[in-house]
């Protein structure tokens, strides 16, 4: 069933349909949330918060976008609107990205490839808020510069801006690790 077919039984009343749209969403606003809010209990808390809100508002949705940007949107708005009202900081990265290497006969590699993950993790959690937004919804989730620019409501040039610095700052850090 694609997206427009579970709303469409959601608004006819159908509870499991929407179900649905929690199990297709709920890793991206997750995830999204994390970007912002350190807490477990308060990612959990406004993750909830955000299908609530998409139920609710599923009637005024009119597909101009698609229903991953519309989720995205109202899980980066709600994690904002919770940082405001409480002033918490922002989650690392680390507590983003699921560490689930795939198991290698030789632990050296792996080793190795948990510190370079462990390594970009931290030098994109060093990022300002905005360049690491950028990136993890543009490289992680694969969002477009017009997807991010609903999601954030920055500009497209402000996104494609923010992923620029972002790309040579990490660049001019792993250049100059790998040098040391």
């Amino acid at each position: 069933m694609n997206d427009q077919e579970v709303i469409e039984k959601v608004l006819k009343g159908d509870l499991k349909a929407f179900s649905i749209i929690v199990d297709r969403y709920e890793r991206l606003v997750f995830s999204i949330v994390s970007l912002l809010l350190k807490k477990r209990e308060d990612i959990e808390d406004v993750s909830q918060e955000v299908f609530i809100r998409v139920y609710r508002g599923m009637s005024g949705f009119n597909f101009n976008s698609k229903l991953s940007t519309w989720i995205a949107k109202i899980a980066y708005r709600s994690s904002l609107s919770h940082l405001k009202k409480f002033h918490r900081k922002s989650n690392t990265l680390d507590d983003i990205v699921e560490e689930n290497n795939p198991v290698m006969e030789n632990p050296d590699s792996l080793l190795e490839i948990k510190d370079s993950r462990s390594h970009i993790h931290k030098l994109i959690n060093g990022l300002r808020e905005e360049y690491k937004t950028a990136v993890m919804l543009f490289h992680i989730h694969g969002f477009s510069y017009v997807e991010i620019e609903k999601i954030t409501g920055w500009p497209e040039g402000t996104v494609k801006t923010y992923l620029y610095r972002a790309r040579k700052i990490l660049k001019e850090q792993m250049i100059a690790h790998l040098k040391s």
